[in-house]
């Protein structure tokens, strides 16, 4: 079974970020500067982060997005996301300090 996802990153440095998308245009369709789009089974996900994981920097963020059908009220990104590097957390406006 094939799983779509979208993988976006955040790379802090130009060379480790040259190598990242390289691995990613691999694995995926380059959408826009750092997003792609990719369907893949279990092994190709572990074999694709495998690869990435040699690169990513602690400052550094790949997130993960499995695309599915959402319920009404549920989160849409909770329990969708995975990440390498800086840990996800989901925006919320409501807790800025200005």
């Amino acid at each position: 079974m094939r799983t779509h996802y979208l993988v976006l990153y955040d790379i802090t440095e130009s060379k480790r970020l040259q190598k990242i998308h390289k691995i990613c245009k691999g694995f995926g369709r380059w959408i826009q500067y750092s997003v792609f789009s990719a369907e893949l089974s279990a092994l190709e996900l572990e074999q694709f982060k495998r690869k990435l994981s040699r690169y990513v920097a602690s400052e550094d963020q790949i997130l993960f997005i499995r695309m599915s059908v959402v319920k009404t009220g549920e989160d849409p990104l909770e329990n969708r996301v995975e990440w390498l590097g800086r840990k996800y957390a989901t925006f919320r406006p409501e807790s800025m300090i200005i």
